[in-house]
């Protein structure tokens, strides 16, 4: 068994894959890579990672002190587990068991990825870090994102829309901008009360892998039209414009009531609005000078 540990979005993640398999990492993880792990946290985290969570604790490990069973304590259950094995991938956050996806709760049905690649292979750890991360106060969403003067900003839409081009405007019209993510970028609520967007190793078709962050400053949903108009929204309609893109298993009402706990924070914490627009780059100064108001 091979064992290697990435730091994404804060988060300590371990691929453990049968020997000889580690040519199916993609290349863009060796970004986020932290070494071997230590083969004595290998077999502690083996040991004592059967804990369960039921209902009525908290979603969030990582602010809570005791679990229920397996004597671990939640403080101690930072890592998001990934494990391959030679036919197919078992994920979770967790215990992990084939065929299934288990992230601090009941077992929950997941498609089975045969290993014949590494595009697989990436999208069976980007399945498991996108449930599991939903325990730590955190969601990955589809959305192209940005640094601008230290501060974060995502572009949401739907498929086409031109979360991409939008961001290209940004970095090529407003100085002191530049690329975070294009794909999934991962946003956290993290231990001090900030909220932070992190880049990933999926970034779709633009190799944009940075192990970088910075303050969550803004949320855009862009809409194409023939003018350029921003319009702020804020409580529930701020909730109902981020819930479409992001990721968790809705079967699940752990995962679920997690991720919904996450956007209600996102949205009182966070501007948000919707932009109406152009491709060009007055779409992109008026989105910037509207959403930092």
């Amino acid at each position: 068994m091979t064992i290697q540990r990435y730091e994404i979005a804060g988060l300590e993640v371990e691929v453990r894959m049968a020997d000889g398999m580690e040519s199916l990492i993609p290349a863009q993880f060796e970004v986020f890579r932290v070494g071997e792990l230590e083969s004595w946290r290998v077999r502690e985290w083996e040991s004592r990672a059967s804990g369960t969570v039921d209902g009525s604790e908290s979603r969030y490990p990582d602010q809570n002190s005791e679990r229920s069973a397996g004597g671990m304590k939640h403080d101690e259950a930072r890592f998001i587990t990934v494990k391959l094995d030679g036919n197919y991938g078992a994920c979770g956050g967790g215990r992990a068991m084939a065929q299934s996806l288990q992230v601090d709760g009941p077992a929950m049905s997941v498609q089975q990825y045969p290993v014949g690649g590494r595009e697989a292979v990436s999208s069976l750890i980007r399945i498991a870090f996108s449930q599991a991360v939903l325990l730590h106060g955190g969601v990955s969403i589809h959305a192209s994102a940005v640094v601008s003067n230290g501060e974060g900003y995502m572009f949401l839409g739907a498929s086409g829309t031109g979360k991409s081009t939008h961001s290209q405007l940004w970095i090529k019209n407003i100085p002191d901008t530049e690329l975070l993510n294009d794909d999934n970028p991962i946003v956290r609520l993290m231990p001090d009360g900030t909220v932070r967007v992190f880049g990933s190793p999926w970034s779709g078709k633009t190799p944009c892998y940075r192990q970088a962050s910075a303050p969550l400053h803004g949320i855009v949903r862009l809409e194409q039209a023939p003018v350029n108009e921003f319009r702020s929204v804020s409580d529930i309609d701020a909730f109902a414009m981020l819930l479409p893109s992001c990721s968790a298993i809705k079967t699940s009402a752990l995962l679920h009531n997690a991720l919904c706990d996450t956007l209600i924070a996102l949205s009182e914490a966070v501007a948000t609005g919707v932009m109406r627009c152009r491709p060009d780059g007055e779409a992109a100064r008026v989105c910037r000078e509207r959403v930092s108001v």
